[in-house]
């Protein structure tokens, strides 16, 4: 599934052709992580990053996808008996970072960096287990948003480019059959 993805990123360069739109296959980001054990997880964070290293043009998107593993492999491991983060604590991270767009994200997390930074000007207490526990849920709810909206250009793209097609096959039908 990640080399299908790998390919299905074809389809957002500018010189994809219209009929080639037809025959890329388009990869749900997600589906790449179905169904993998720890050592398939392993392989698939060495794939990324063999991918992240060939392919500069998509860097943004191949760190999304570092950070999907590395969520992937974390919660694959075995659990401790105590959770890292209280579950009404969790709940209550989860309710901030609901329903955020890329950018509302990108201005909470700089607000979580300096909180763990021990705040602004040291005027309050800081609970920086707090800011560091929001920090990696909004690395990861970041990751997926990203990769839902990576997703949705591909589509938008594919049916742009398959559009073209049928317009341009429709023009060459009408020339040939006027013609």
């Amino acid at each position: 599934p990640l080399e299908v993805f790998a390919v299905s990123l074809k389809l957002l360069l500018l010189d994809t052709k219209p009929a080639e739109a037809r025959t890329l296959p388009l990869q749900r980001p997600a589906a790449v992580f179905q169904n993998l054990d720890e050592p398939a997880l392993r392989q698939l964070a060495r794939a990324v990053r063999a991918h992240a290293e060939r392919d500069a043009a998509n860097a943004r998107v191949w760190e999304a996808m570092e950070r999907l593993c590395a969520h992937e492999l974390e919660a694959s491991a075995p659990q401790p008996a105590e959770p890292r983060i209280h579950p009404s604590i969790q709940s209550g991270i989860d309710a901030l970072l609901a329903g955020k767009s890329l950018a509302e994200l990108d201005e909470l997390g700089a607000l979580a960096r300096e909180q763990t930074r021990g705040g602004s000007g040291g005027v309050a207490a800081v609970d920086t287990d707090y800011w560091e526990s929001v920090l990696r849920q909004l690395e990861l709810t970041r990751a997926q948003l990203f990769m839902a909206d990576v997703y949705s250009r591909l589509q938008q793209r594919r049916s742009a480019l398959c559009a073209a097609s049928d317009g341009a096959d429709a023009g060459e039908t009408s020339r040939t059959v006027a013609g």
